[in-house]
């Protein structure tokens, strides 16, 4: 017996995210070490400290079109496995006490559910998550040279 189910078969990024579509990504390493910002429709938005220096630069700009920017920055989310970890520490992500320790902040939104939220003690950060803080990173990097905050 043969059986024919003519399912469409998508590949890369090229498949839809079977979350929808990204609507911000917050990723932030306290105190003031890395800051990555995106949020849907706005420019994006990057800090980081240079080498030799102790001050966060800022950069904002626009790599691509939003809708290309966001479909990359879903690959990574699903690649880096964010979302299939389960949320930790919630009510500490961007709390005025937490800022000001070494840790790591992270919101996902999707248009139509709710945020995804996670706070992390630098030295407790998962492995897969400290990859997509370095894949944020490089993301970012792509923005060019850091100019000072004014």
């Amino acid at each position: 017996m043969t059986c024919s189910s003519r399912l469409t078969i998508q590949m890369g990024d090229r498949a839809p995210s079977e979350w929808g579509t990204l609507a911000s990504l917050l990723v932030h390493e306290a105190p003031a070490r890395f800051h990555f910002a995106y949020f849907r429709g706005k420019e994006l938005t990057v800090g980081s400290v240079p080498k030799g220096e102790t001050r966060l630069r800022v950069r904002q700009g626009k790599l691509l079109p939003d809708e290309s920017v966001g479909t990359m920055l879903q690959l990574l989310i699903s690649s880096d496995r964010v979302l299939e970890t389960p949320p930790a520490a919630p009510e500490r992500v961007l709390d005025k006490v937490t800022m000001g320790e070494r840790s790591l902040h992270l919101i996902v939104g999707y248009e139509g559910r709710r945020e995804w939220r996670s706070w992390y003690s630098a030295a407790a950060v998962p492995g897969h998550l400290r990859s997509f803080l370095d894949d944020c990173r490089a993301f970012g990097d792509r923005l060019g040279t850091p100019a000072p905050i004014q």
